[in-house]
């Protein structure tokens, strides 16, 4: 496979494994959240209370305004031979669904998107092969994983911000009346 189409395959990897997180999320939370919160309170006082509080909708718009990143940053890393840049934001993905796969083994049941993850790991491994002896792009490798981290935590926290507040125009504006 060529490697340009190997980048773009990232978006639909990335998409199905967010859906499966659209999908399930609020039903998990409201099932498992109070367990978590008495087994895990410190993870959970982080991790819940960013989706507690956002509808199905929501969280679906928060997830699309990462989708439009990563394809900017997908198409802006071919434009501009960055492949360095998308090696960063595919490890940055990859740790984000091997993070998944632990999460299931400590909670010893289904999490929301455990499925995807695991469905991505041929994906990943078949990446990190592919890549993994290619030298021109290692020296720049380190630096574009620290970016990439940084971007992902403002731009997953500006995505849930501007989730919440979707969530309560929604609430405004399409409530059911009482």
């Amino acid at each position: 496979m060529k490697i340009e189409n190997l980048m773009w395959l990232l978006l639909p990897v990335f998409m199905i494994h967010e859906f499966e997180e659209i999908i399930m999320m609020k039903a998990w939370i409201s099932k498992n959240g109070a367990d978590i919160r008495k087994k895990y309170p410190f993870l959970a006082s982080r991790m819940l209370s960013h989706f507690e509080n956002l509808s199905t909708p929501a969280i679906a718009f928060a997830i699309a305004l990462e989708f439009v990143f990563f394809s900017a940053l997908i198409f802006a890393a071919m434009e501009f031979d960055l492949y360095a840049l998308w090696t960063a934001a595919f490890l940055v993905f990859f740790a984000h669904v091997l993070f998944h796969i632990v999460t299931f083994v400590v909670f010893k049941k289904y999490v929301p998107v455990v499925v995807t993850s695991l469905l991505s790991l041929p994906y990943g491994i078949y990446v990190i092969i592919r890549i993994k002896n290619n030298a021109l792009f290692w020296n720049e490798l380190g630096t574009w994983f620290i970016v990439m981290v940084l971007m992902g935590v403002v731009l997953f926290s500006f995505a849930l911000w501007l989730g919440g507040r979707f969530e309560k125009w929604l609430r405004k504006n399409y409530a059911p009346e009482t």
